[in-house]
């Protein structure tokens, strides 16, 4: 669905915090679950599909779309296609859960990923990894005219009443992704010294209301493993 936007004034404020750190095990990822028939914007980041051998056990479980080299998930054996059924024998099946479970680790400490692959239940242990972000927050007033009208309330809160609406990306962002790595190219070959911090960012919010508009970007400025903590070679 295509869209048009006319702003005839706007003005904007934007201010970085303190740089942060989150656990990060690399890897993108959708859900999958069995099929419904449930018509929402929701269907973009699932997968309608959930091996037999897992009905009763669980509704969902976690998919992983993509896995780039040098990532503490690729490091530790996981594979793009694999489902994420456990962390620390915690079932998972919501994919907001999972990775705020990771963002909480602390780099070089460990967890264990139960994964299935193939027909077959695997237990994998992963040294999770550091990322460093930055939260940019930005205000702008203006007038929009918007050419599409979207409402999605369940379960993706993400609408649009053309003067009034809410959208969020949750996608996570991957540093050494095909997308981002072509940024960068672009950028070098036009000889840019420095690529836009949006460019390259991962979750993001914007919320309107009439002329008023509130939005929030994290961009990421590294990720990286981390050596195993020592900490966990000194449990019993």
């Amino acid at each position: 669905m295509t869209s048009m936007c006319l702003v005839l004034l706007a003005t904007g404020c934007g201010s970085n915090k303190v740089s942060q750190q989150r656990g990060w095990i690399g890897g993108e990822y959708l859900v999958a679950k069995r099929p419904s028939c449930t018509i929402s914007g929701e269907h973009a980041r699932v997968v309608p599909a959930l091996p037999k051998q897992l009905e009763g056990k669980q509704k969902a479980a976690i998919f992983v779309s993509a896995l780039y080299t040098n990532t503490p998930l690729a490091v530790a054996g996981i594979q793009a296609g694999d489902l994420i059924l456990a962390v620390d024998q915690q079932p998972v099946e919501k994919l907001n859960a999972f990775q705020r479970f990771i963002d909480r680790c602390k780099p070089g400490s460990t967890v264990s990923l139960s994964v299935f692959r193939e027909g077959e239940a695997l237990d994998h242990k992963v040294t999770i990894g550091r990322e460093t972000y930055e939260d940019w927050h930005m205000f702008a007033i203006g007038i929009g005219i918007s050419g599409r009208l979207e409402v999605d309330l369940i379960p993706d809160p993400d609408f649009s009443l053309i003067a009034l609406g809410y959208s969020r990306n949750r996608q996570r962002g991957e540093l050494h992704s095909p997308r981002n790595e072509y940024i960068r190219q672009i950028h070098e070959a036009n000889q840019n010294q420095r690529i836009n911090k949006f460019a390259i960012s991962a979750e993001s919010w914007r919320t309107w209301l009439a002329i008023f508009s509130v939005g929030g970007y994290r961009s990421i400025l590294s990720q990286e493993t981390v050596e195993l903590s020592q900490a966990y070679f000194a449990r019993p």
